[in-house]
């Protein structure tokens, strides 16, 4: 897979107005585009601290040996207080903030998000332990109008009603535990008119 591409990513530094020796939060470290580019403001005695809640972003980090000081943390951005309490840092020079999302975050991870590889539905950035339900919980486990108004209201999908039906059927035969699982029980949901076209 070839790597994300940062948008806007010298729009975004220069309007941070960066000393050399600033302290910057990368508030979604991602692929690291934004605090490769915060570094060469930074090198000579700047710090630098990246966030990200997938901890593969931070594993994969190449981030050129400056003089910076630079913290990797894994963690979501909504702790921004206490990871800086953390470290001690009590006062910074720049946020970065890049809500959007790449590519590499659904395609291939092994999480499900992507119908495109049969992965487990999974669905979550951290360890599933961490969390008290998966994307497989909610198919296998919870209330055929809640997934109705889950379907329709995250993708706004019209037949959202009968896929919902669908997924209660088919579970209760034999569990739905991954994408391409699910993706044939959506399928079979649809009328043959809803099949024709593009795939979303």
């Amino acid at each position: 897979m070839s790597r994300h591409t940062t948008v806007l990513l010298i729009e975004a530094v220069e309007g941070l107005h960066l000393s050399p020796a600033a302290t910057v939060i990368d508030a979604t470290f991602g692929a690291g585009g934004h605090s490769r580019a915060i570094l060469t403001k930074i090198k000579n005695g700047g710090t630098l601290i990246g966030i990200d809640a997938d901890a593969t972003a931070l594993t994969d980090a190449h981030l050129e040996k400056t003089d910076a000081t630079v913290h990797l943390v894994h963690n979501n951005f909504s702790h921004i207080r206490e990871i800086a309490g953390s470290l001690e840092i009590n006062s910074v020079d720049g946020i970065l903030a890049d809500l959007g999302w790449r590519m590499e975050q659904f395609a291939g991870n092994g999480k499900g998000f992507s119908f495109m590889h049969d992965e487990p539905l999974i669905m979550t950035y951290g360890d599933p332990k961490e969390y008290s339900f998966t994307a497989a919980d909610i198919v296998n486990d919870w209330d055929e109008h809640v997934l109705a108004d889950i379907i329709f209201g995250y993708a706004e999908e019209r037949f959202a009603r009968r896929i919902a039906k669908k997924i209660v059927e088919v579970r209760a035969k034999t569990p739905i535990e991954t994408t391409f699982q699910l993706v044939e029980v959506v399928k079979a949901a649809l009328p043959a008119v809803a099949k024709r076209g593009k795939t979303n």
